[in-house]
């Protein structure tokens, strides 16, 4: 199967569950063989009670706001070193995993990869919400929930300054692709403990 769980917002727009129902629709027109299940994770108990319930995983897809740790969930919260290591997912063979998170690529995927020997993939730069997946492009107010919205990285103002905001406000900024971790990826020192 394909999970694609996505966190909450406490309040306002549901943008991660509008970008997570467009990828699981993306996977079911690449994968139409595949048990495609989009469901919401507010929760850090709710993403463990998910993974406890599914089929053998084949791709595990988390799109959410986060950081070079791994994953936020409601109010902030995310899982430790200690509690993802702790966790029993069930993957299939061949199985991957796919974080749509902002630096999620930084240390995060890398440590999942090797801890749960299977390729890891996320984000360098920070994530942001795109009416386009190969481009940043502003979501107007008038956007649909149920039209498509990507969840895609790309500079911005928080990592490139004024000029980072300027390419991003004129749609010059491409979507960063996904960065994949192999399980055998060294992770750094400090880490490594």
């Amino acid at each position: 199967m394909i999970l694609i769980c996505y966190t909450t917002p406490a309040g306002g727009r549901d943008r991660m569950g509008q970008a997570a129902r467009t990828l699981g629709e993306a996977r079911r027109r690449t994968r139409p063989e595949a048990d495609v299940r989009v469901t919401p994770t507010p929760t850090r108990e709710d993403f463990v009670r998910a993974l406890a319930g599914a089929d053998p995983i084949e791709e595990l897809h988390l799109v959410s706001d986060g950081d070079a740790d791994g994953p936020r969930f409601a109010g902030g919260e995310a899982l430790s070193p200690e509690d993802w290591r702790a966790l029993d997912i069930p993957f299939a063979p061949g199985a991957e995993a796919f974080f749509h998170a902002g630096r999620s690529a930084r240390w995060f995927a890398p440590f999942f990869a090797r801890t749960f020997g299977v390729p890891a993939s996320g984000y360098h730069w920070d994530a942001a919400f795109s009416v386009k997946p190969h481009r940043f492009w502003w979501m107007p107010p008038t956007h649909p929930p149920e039209a498509p919205l990507w969840r895609i990285a790309c500079p911005g103002p928080q990592t490139h300054g004024v000029m980072g905001a300027f390419r991003r406000a004129a749609g010059q900024t491409l979507a960063e692709p996904l960065k994949r971790f192999d399980p055998t990826w060294p992770l750094p020192a400090e880490a490594a403990g």
